[in-house]
């Protein structure tokens, strides 16, 4: 196994398996070691809810020029106060996921988010946590994930944009659940006006940093 990618490249990794339940749960991690040999990785605290091992898991390379995915095993898990120390085999390929534009930036705005169920419209009114041009996480108290795709009406700067989703994953938080969902129909200007806030974000963030 050789990626053109050394392990001084990689910012963070995020891990999503499923746990006792069979809920699928992501964590963010920080990588030890990125060889032949493995991935070791680290998690402040205990690893909650806990996985199931060994089992498949998604594993994402967060990095400079872009966010690489792939699947691999997860072999062990041990706790060794105050981290969580994960074993993972080395992964065969990775796959470019996306590129810097579409990273995703936190940012609250309010939106509408719908989907059909028994052919019954459900309406949540949430605040998405972050967004980027491919998609969005929501913040919610209660896990409610819809079993084919949804609709999000996203007030950005008093401008609605209107986009359909499909569900991919959730996170447990204090507040509740993150949802995450990516993009399968928007409208280019809606997109573009997504694209636009993401870029004024990041450039107050980094007016911010250098004072």
């Amino acid at each position: 196994m050789r990626f053109n990618i050394d392990i001084e490249d990689i910012k963070y990794i995020k891990i999503t398996y499923r746990d006792l339940n069979n809920t699928p749960v992501t964590i963010k991690a920080a990588i030890k070691v990125f060889d032949e040999s493995g991935i070791l990785a680290c998690v402040m605290g205990a690893l909650e809810p806990e996985p199931n091992i060994p089992q498949e898991v998604i594993l994402s390379l967060v990095c400079p020029d872009g966010l690489y995915k792939t699947k691999t095993i997860i072999r062990k898990a041990e706790f060794s106060e105050p981290y969580s120390i994960l074993s993972l085999e080395p992964p065969m390929a990775l796959e470019r996921q996306q590129n810097r534009e579409y990273f995703r930036i936190p940012i609250k705005y309010d939106c509408v988010y719908s989907f059909e169920l028994n052919g019954e419209v459900k309406e949540y009114k949430v605040k998405t946590i972050d967004i980027s041009a491919n998609g969005l996480s929501i913040s919610m108290t209660e896990h409610v994930i819809p079993s084919n795709e949804c609709h999000f009406k996203i007030m950005i700067n008093g401008v609605e944009v209107n986009t359909e989703a499909r569900y991919i994953r959730s996170e447990k938080i204090p507040e509740g659940y993150r949802i995450s969902f990516t993009y399968t129909q928007i409208a280019p200007q809606d997109r573009d006006i997504i694209s636009r806030a993401c870029i004024h974000k990041q450039l107050e963030q980094r007016r911010r940093t250098v004072s």
